[in-house]
């Protein structure tokens, strides 16, 4: 938070001095438990009361860890930083939101699964965002809320065109190296976009961008996709919502008795 003195002083000098910094902390940590805790409503359908469902809890658990090690030290994650920081924070929970609830999104066809999953998605990490309230006062919540918005579009999109794009042939590697493809091919159409709305940068620094925000997305989802694999409770949910079938065995070749 920065703070600015403000008067007006005529011709005797500006109307606003400098900006200091504060460090500003809640009276309460409760709103950083709400969005935990909002998880656990999740728990409470039918397909979802078993032990199994507990282990997205590792995912979560990493993610904040790895927060808490940010915030640690010292001059990491400041200023514009935070922004980035609370949208890496709030996409954990609406992925963990999208696994839990995946049995009651699989609609008549692809594209209203998608919506399904993209709605749960952006509304649990819109709230994520509001309950935290970690923001700049400067800026407001616009650019993050936006920015929330754009990143879990394109996770919800990239994982729903690599299940496509897999179909009938799954497997953990074909599914992981299309998921690559499509987060690279979906951040490369933003970055186009957005050059032709706003005008184009350095081509050296949006190749840096592309590179760093592609492997942010992917590392955002590796460790749900980690879970999937070792766990058949959420491998067959994540199966069944992105209507992956396994591949077919290779034939086997029957040698001619003599």
């Amino acid at each position: 938070m920065k703070l600015r003195a403000t008067a007006d002083l005529g011709a005797l000098g500006a109307k606003e001095g400098p900006a200091i910094a504060y460090q500003w902390s809640p009276p309460s940590r409760l709103p950083r438990l709400l969005p935990a805790l909002a998880l656990l409503l999740f728990l409470l359908p039918k397909r979802n009361r078993s032990l199994q469902a507990l282990w997205l809890a590792v995912p979560l658990g990493v993610t904040l860890a790895f927060e808490s090690l940010c915030s640690a030290i010292p001059g990491l994650c400041k200023g514009p930083d935070v922004a980035l920081r609370e949208i890496c924070i709030a996409m954990p929970f609406g992925l963990a939101a999208v696994w839990l609830v995946s049995p009651y999104l699989k609609a008549r066809n692809r594209f209203l699964t998608f919506l399904e999953m993209l709605a749960t998605m952006e509304l649990f990490c819109l709230f994520v965002c509001a309950v935290r309230r970690q923001w700049d006062g400067d800026r407001g919540p616009t650019d993050m809320l936006i920015g929330t918005a754009v990143v879990g579009l394109v996770l919800i999109l990239t994982v729903n065109l690599a299940g496509w794009s897999c179909r009938q042939r799954y497997g953990r590697g074909r599914f992981l190296f299309r998921l690559t493809l499509w987060i690279m091919a979906g951040w490369l159409a933003f970055f186009i976009v957005m050059a032709l709305s706003s005008g184009p940068g350095p081509l050296g620094e949006m190749a840096v961008a592309l590179a760093i925000i592609s492997a942010v997305s992917l590392a955002l989802l590796l460790p749900f996709l980690l879970l999937s694999a070792a766990s058949a409770f959420y491998r067959q949910r994540l199966k069944e919502v992105l209507r992956l079938a396994d591949a077919p065995p290779p034939p086997v070749e029957l040698e001619n008795e003599c």
